[in-house]
């Protein structure tokens, strides 16, 4: 069937034709085509971005808030504009373009690099990696040791609403490297004070490391799966971490799920948020293994390949 426009339609001119006065005339329809087929393409090249559901972008900017981040702080660090934070934190913005996605969601690890050593943060984090390395039959005088501090200075911290970024930095650190190494065993002395830690651990209900996400630990709303994944393999877990289940993966095994989901043409961003880590680890890790990178809609960023 063939439209006419009014006479005072531009049609075959402007989208406002099509789109505002709902014109399906022949000129205005072959406009509406040609311009959706060069949106098209300007996606598949990487000249536009394309847009992400705005929700998880809004629960971490709130989270950033909680550990008292300002929306300065935020935008200083992302590039992203004060307005914009707002108005997506508020859930007034829905969608996001997949570069303001990916600059928000990577922006906590460097706040605190570039953050003054002295300033505060919520101590959660702190208190959850401390008993964490404990459930898994690590002292908390071995703890402190790395930490460089007394047993009673980070038997402190279980008292303190907040710590500073150096302090937080500093344990954060030695929980990274302590997580996955199991405590000294040889003796039966070694053996006694690991079981000791462990029930120590156990009669208080503090869960291992196996059940927090490494960017929700210190979240204080995060709940900890206290089920976790004690029991499984590698290739379980991977498995697990592959179909979306966030699984505490070891360096070796985050390094495995990233090179997968890489040869899948994911960009950074969809897979920190797929297994649970900041996208500025992804990049890191990519960098590392110097695996090809992608664009949100699968293009190389180098030639320009699109998968299939």
């Amino acid at each position: 069937m063939t439209f006419t426009c009014p006479p005072d339609h531009k049609h075959g001119q402007t989208s406002n034709c099509y789109s505002d006065h709902k014109c399906r005339c022949d000129e205005c329809r072959e406009v509406r085509a040609k311009q959706h087929q060069d949106y098209r393409r300007k996606i598949r090249n990487g000249h536009i971005q394309e847009y992400v559901d705005a929700g998880p972008i809004a629960q971490h900017i709130r989270r950033l808030v909680r550990d008292g981040w300002e929306y300065a702080d935020i935008a200083k660090v992302s590039g992203v504009s004060e307005p914009t934070i707002g108005r997506v934190r508020r859930g007034v913005t829905k969608r996001v373009e997949t570069e303001t996605a990916d600059a928000i969601l990577g922006t906590l690890p460097r706040m605190r690099d570039r953050a003054n050593p002295s300033r505060m943060v919520n101590a959660v984090g702190v208190r959850r990696r401390i008993r964490a390395l404990v459930a898994v039959g690590w002292t908390v005088r071995e703890i402190a040791r790395r930490v460089g501090k007394t047993p009673s200075q980070l038997w402190w911290y279980e008292r303190q609403d907040m710590v500073t970024v150096a302090t937080h930095a500093t344990v954060a650190a030695v929980y990274d490297g302590m997580w996955a190494e199991t405590p000294p065993q040889a003796t039966a002395e070694q053996r006694r004070i690991y079981k000791r830690a462990r029930t120590h651990a156990a009669n208080r209900g503090w869960p291992s490391p196996l059940a927090w996400d490494d960017d929700r630990i210190d979240d204080p709303l995060a709940i900890p799966d206290v089920d976790g994944f004690k029991e499984l393999t590698d290739a379980d877990i991977v498995d697990a971490a592959l179909n979306g289940e966030k699984p505490k993966l070891t360096p070796t095994q985050r390094r495995e799920v990233i090179t997968i989901l890489n040869e899948r043409r994911w960009p950074a961003w969809r897979i920190g948020e797929h297994i649970g880590c900041a996208t500025d680890t992804v990049h890191r890790i990519r960098n590392q293994l110097d695996l090809p990178v992608y664009l949100a809609n699968g293009t190389h960023y180098k030639d320009g390949t699109v998968a299939a």
